[in-house]
């Protein structure tokens, strides 16, 4: 079990946008401890009491404490956080969790 070494990310985006940046986390900063999926929900209500319907890419990974601010900021930035309406990111501290290693040998996917 990892114990409060590492950070967990959350970052709550447009739908769309979750797996270009899951592949640029892990080409350009190595993170390869993370996962995306789509989510779909209502949120608030418009003037005329139709709840509207949402669906977004939800983005989550852990990081070693070290670097969690670093990318932090990076997904803050390349995410677009404060531009894109409706998303969020947060970070927290990661109180467990199963550390696991893909083999050496096995090529990253392709598609």
């Amino acid at each position: 079990m990892l114990e409060r070494e590492h950070k967990v990310l959350t970052c709550v985006m447009p739908k769309g946008v979750g797996v270009a940046l899951l592949r640029r986390l892990a080409d350009e900063l190595g993170v390869v401890t993370a996962s995306v999926h789509s989510a779909r929900g209502y949120s608030g209500s418009d003037p005329r009491g139709v709840f509207n319907r949402l669906e977004k890419d939800v983005l989550t990974l852990s990081v070693p404490a070290a670097r969690g601010e670093e990318i932090f900021a990076w997904i803050y930035r390349e995410a677009e956080v404060s531009t894109r309406r409706g998303s969020f990111l947060y970070i927290g501290p990661l109180y467990g969790a199963t550390p696991f290693e893909l083999p050496a040998d096995v090529p990253p996917e392709q598609g």
